[in-house]
């Protein structure tokens, strides 16, 4: 491997006027501007930007025989940006060289056989090997046959190579190599030139360089036509279906994966030489590689779960919700700030809720607490029907929705009209001083100290002992509120927090109460006085 990393750092760059800045904003850590630049280049507008997108370009090609090689056709697959992809299985190589243009057609003598001349008094005097075909075919002399190695080599183009004068390629462009290449074929006629030399003058013999026959080395030569680059989207579904079934069942990887995937691989690429950028994959870091997709594809599926059931379980509590009031006489108004109320909550699960968090916070005011596990499905679906019923009774008065509250990270705030309201549950038995602890504890969670200094009055919930007492005004201790890192100037023992606990027991009985009401005016009358008096 260390031959073949050698060999990529010497490979000749033809520089192009994006080659630079590409290259300088990797070598700085900033793969994330070019991944910026690449979601932003428009499908229509992407032929326009081929400096940028001939190494895109390059990319979906390396991952594409990265599929290959997670389906154990290949050990590595290697690049230096802008030149070479090797890739290898033993001791047989292949190498690869992407090109991609804006055109969908394009003729031999202006691609893959274009040399440089040299003339003096306007006589051809010599032409350098530096056509693309060139650059492939002469790896052989690194790797040569005689000393084990099997060398393969690959065009890889955007566009269709046309025959041009003294030059048919056609037989080259198959997606496996034609094997008979005969003395009187155009391209071994192009690569057996007299004139033909290196850059430092030296002449040059393929047979005496690499040990083999032209013709040989030619027969494991091959042009592949990709996608158009105004139909890239479509190879960009070819690489993501590939790797979303090398991955296994179930991983539905996406195009923000593909770019998330190729900018964690431009991050992977090593300085080489001062001004090269070499990738290099073996099993190793492409274990690495698929663990990361594979984990990306889990988090995601995990969450359409979680979010699905999330939704199911709402459905389940307000159909509950509903069947309950159904044979009330002010049913048919009712439903509808039910299904306002419902609508909301499903909004907000889409954006990122989930019953988890909601359940963890209003049972221990912390969204990352393990109460929600210890809640069966069945236990969760009574908590959320105690919330929502009480929430209800607030829409119905405020003729509004209750939101959850953004200033609240840890208590459950439900926000209405500018008025901020808290929610705890407590369990069956339990007292009401439990409820109290914890609403001082959090407390000290306010990241805001006008939120500290002025807590929402909280309403207590469950079949806790005395769930019917009156509500209580508890002024509290320095202790109960003392809270590090506070700034000095901010001396709360010279200021009264008062929490206020408002037991939910009562809510039950407003809520069977609805049943006696057969005018929504005279209901939203009656639960405005209610809801004025406690908060």
């Amino acid at each position: 491997m260390q031959k073949v990393m050698e060999l990529l750092g010497e490979s000749d760059i033809s520089q192009d006027s994006g080659y630079e800045e590409f290259i300088e904003n990797l070598k700085d850590g900033k793969s994330e501007e070019v991944i910026e630049a690449l979601i932003n280049v428009e499908p229509d507008e992407i032929g326009g930007r081929i400096a940028l997108t001939g190494f895109y370009y390059q990319f979906l090609v390396f991952l594409e025989y990265w599929v290959e090689m997670l389906q154990g056709k290949w050990d590595f697959v290697a690049l230096e940006l802008h030149e070479d992809i090797v890739v290898g299985k033993g001791n047989k190589l292949r190498f690869i060289q992407v090109k991609s243009s804006k055109e969908t057609e394009q003729l031999a003598s202006e691609t893959l056989s274009k040399r440089t001349s040299v003339k003096e008094d306007g006589k051809l005097k010599a032409i350098i090997n530096d056509s693309w075909v060139d650059k492939l075919i002469k790896k052989a002399n690194y790797f040569k046959k005689s000393e084990g190695f099997e060398t393969e080599f690959q065009l890889i183009t955007s566009f269709i190579i046309l025959k041009s004068r003294n030059l048919d390629v056609k037989k080259y462009r198959t997606k496996d190599f034609y094997e008979e290449i005969g003395d009187d074929d155009d391209l071994v006629k192009f690569m057996t030139h007299d004139l033909l030399q290196d850059k430092n003058k030296k002449k040059i013999c393929y047979e005496e360089d690499c040990g083999e026959h032209i013709t040989e080395l030619l027969s494991r030569f091959c042009i592949t036509k990709r996608a158009d680059l105004d139909s890239m989207k479509y190879y960009e579904s070819h690489i993501i279906q590939s790797l979303s079934e090398g991955l296994g069942e179930g991983a539905n990887l996406t195009k923000e994966d593909l770019m998330m995937l190729i900018g964690r691989l431009m991050k992977m690429c090593n300085l080489y030489k001062e001004d090269k950028l070499v990738l290099y994959l073996s099993e190793t870091e492409s274990n690495e590689l698929s663990q990361y997709l594979e984990d990306r594809a889990t988090e995601r599926a995990e969450k359409r779960v979680q979010l699905k059931g999330s939704l199911t379980i709402i459905e389940d509590v307000f159909t509950n919700l509903t069947q309950q009031l159904s044979n009330m006489d002010l049913y048919q108004e009712i439903n509808e700030y039910i299904i306002f109320y419902k609508k909301y909550l499903e909004e907000w699960i889409s954006e990122g809720g989930t019953i988890r968090e909601l359940i963890n916070r209003y049972l221990d005011g912390d969204q990352y607490s393990l109460k929600y596990k210890l809640e069966n499905i069945h236990q969760q679906k009574e908590r959320l029907f105690e919330l929502f019923s009480v929430n209800l009774l607030l829409i119905l008065a405020y003729d509004d929705v209750s939101k959850f509250s953004n200033h609240y990270k840890s208590l459950l705030v439900k926000e209405i009209q500018n008025i901020f309201i808290g929610f705890l549950s407590l369990n069956r038995g339990e007292k009401i001083d439990m409820g109290i602890e914890k609403a001082k504890k959090l407390l000290k969670n306010y990241e805001e100290i006008q939120l500290l200094l002025n807590p929402p009055k909280t309403i207590l919930q469950g079949k806790f002992q005395n769930n019917r007492s009156q509500p209580l005004l508890i002024e509290l201790q320095d202790q109960d509120i003392k809270i590090d890192h506070l700034p000095e100037e901010l001396n709360l023992g010279e200021v009264n927090v008062v929490l206020h606990i408002i037991p939910g027991g009562m809510f039950e009985t407003e809520f069977d109460n609805l049943f006696n009401f057969n005018d929504i005016n005279d209901l939203k009358e009656h639960l405005t006085a209610l809801w004025g008096g406690l908060l």
